[in-house]
């Protein structure tokens, strides 16, 4: 395997050996947020956390479903992790809660974008 020296030439490598990155849009308080390298968003010193707005992609098998969630009190946003034994970059995201002891994680191929807002109160429930 050839010398890598950064994600980018990382993520470059892989898309000409076949393998696709999936590029979604992260916004973090209005501002986009560079979606090609692994980002580790926290609310730290926020009493509410974050309320996140996820839109799906048509295609996805989501879609069907849901076409939008929105979470409330999240606390830490994960982009850009790789499941151990997956050799493509940049594939999952995580959503945790200390407020509410919970969270998920999905695929970044499956989502158009991630919206990360300041949330102004505690929601009973995480997930609208």
């Amino acid at each position: 395997m050839p010398f890598i020296k950064n994600d980018e030439d990382r993520i470059v490598f892989f898309e000409k050996k076949g393998f696709r990155s999936h590029r979604m849009k992260l916004f973090y308080l209005g501002e986009k947020v560079n979606n090609r390298k692994e980002q580790n968003i926290e609310s730290e010193g926020l009493e509410f956390g974050f309320c996140v707005e996820i839109k799906y992609k048509r295609d996805s098998w989501n879609y069907k479903y849901i076409q939008k969630a929105v979470l409330h009190n999240c606390t830490q946003v994960h982009y850009g992790y790789t499941e151990m034994g997956t050799i493509q970059p940049l594939t999952k995201i995580a959503f945790e809660s200390d407020i509410h002891s919970t969270g998920f994680s999905g695929e970044i191929k499956d989502i158009e974008s991630v919206n990360i807002k300041i949330e102004n109160k505690r929601h009973k429930e995480y997930r609208e």
